[in-house]
């Protein structure tokens, strides 16, 4: 990513993902305390029964913290997913002037980099101590550190890079597109730096329901669609301070669309806004293709990891429907190239399966956006 997104843009993510970071360990707190350890009004280890630790546990594993600590008004750790540690005292300064007088302390931590306990991490982490009050008496806190990091994000955004040129160069080839795309300066090198920023804004979706093994609910979908307006508003605050020092766009001006229009679909059944055809920007129509094949070949908790052949015949079935039909004519020219893109990257051995294509000949507008 290049230095103007550093600079400008992951500070922003950063501040909301640590936000949404400390809403769930202040819910996970709230509900230790109310629904599993009561109404006392001291915070001891004589409170954790087998039963409740067993149910401490589960919401541990449910919202995927990978360490939790409980501690006693005097610091001590009570309960730990890692047992040495109980018995403990946290002496530390953070603990004693900010979270024992009731204020939440939060530190996102890189990998190889010291936790707030002093502890080197191997992971990139965000730690979150809760303070457990009563009113004004202190009567405790909970501290969760959770990953902060996917395995496949990497290869996941190098591989719609290339899928992305892959369709651009096609399409400025072989398309009713061709003119418009030529007409604007390094179109196709902007799209592809643009589209690695297409999610970001899920960095605010909580990971729970990003990779729940079973169908979403309403509530839980709707959580996870405001990625899209999230990433929008940063990108635009992002892209607007350079135009204040450039005074002209940023490629972050293509992300902003991309991000904000990358689920909407050609028949006007996608979201946020339900748009139609050609009223989608063409960047979002060219990353919604991409963004959904490398889906379709990616291993998920909620899914295997889907052949090349199963993947092509399934776009082509959306032709016309999720997808703008010249970006599928277009997919399909380079869909050799979009296989090899996915061994060249690949999660593991995908399974095989036979190939359907089809074939049409949809009429569609030239794009004004």
């Amino acid at each position: 990513m290049p230095t103007y997104s550093t600079y400008q843009i992951m500070p922003l993510f950063s501040e909301q993902l640590m936000r949404n970071t400390e809403s769930q360990a202040c819910r996970t707190a709230t509900h230790i305390k109310s629904g599993i350890l009561g109404n006392s009004p001291v915070i001891t280890q004589d409170l954790l029964s087998a039963a409740r630790v067993d149910d401490i546990n589960e919401i541990t594993n449910d919202f995927d913290i990978q360490k939790l600590k409980i501690f006693s008004s005097d610091g001590a750790i009570i309960h730990s997913t890692q047992n040495a540690k109980i018995g403990e005292i946290n002496r530390h300064s953070y603990f004693w002037n900010l979270v024992a007088k009731g204020r939440v302390y939060s530190k996102i931590v890189q990998k190889n980099e010291s936790s707030a306990e002093g502890k080197t991490l191997k992971l990139d982490v965000a730690e979150v101590y809760v303070p457990i009050m009563q009113g004004a008496p202190f009567l405790g806190a909970l501290a969760t550190l959770a990953e902060n990091y996917d395995q496949d994000t990497g290869r996941h955004l190098a591989r719609i890079q290339e899928y992305v040129g892959l369709l651009l160069h096609q399409l400025e080839k072989s398309s009713p597109y061709a003119h418009y795309m030529r007409q604007k300066d390094n179109y196709i090198a902007n799209i592809q730096l643009a589209s690695i920023l297409h999610d970001i804004g899920k960095v605010a979706v909580e990971m729970k329901n990003q990779l729940k093994p079973g169908r979403l609910t309403q509530e839980e979908f709707d959580q996870v669609k405001t990625h899209t307006a999230i990433a929008t508003n940063v990108l635009a605050k992002a892209n607007s301070v350079f135009v204040d020092d450039f005074g002209k766009d940023s490629y972050l001006a293509f992300a902003r669309d991309i991000a904000l229009h990358h689920h909407e679909k050609w028949d006007g059944s996608g979201y946020p806004n339900g748009l139609v055809g050609s009223d989608i920007f063409l960047s979002a129509r060219v990353v919604a293709l991409a963004d959904v094949y490398d889906a379709l070949r990616s291993l998920r908790p909620y899914k295997p990891a889907r052949s090349h052949a199963f993947s092509v015949a399934e776009i082509c079935r959306d032709k016309g429907s999720h997808f703008d039909p010249y970006v599928v004519d277009a997919f399909l020219a380079q869909a050799e190239e979009f296989d090899a893109v996915a061994a060249s990257f690949s999660q593991g051995s995908l399974a095989e399966s036979c190939v359907e294509q089809s074939n049409s000949s949809d009429a569609v507008a030239i794009p004004t956006a």
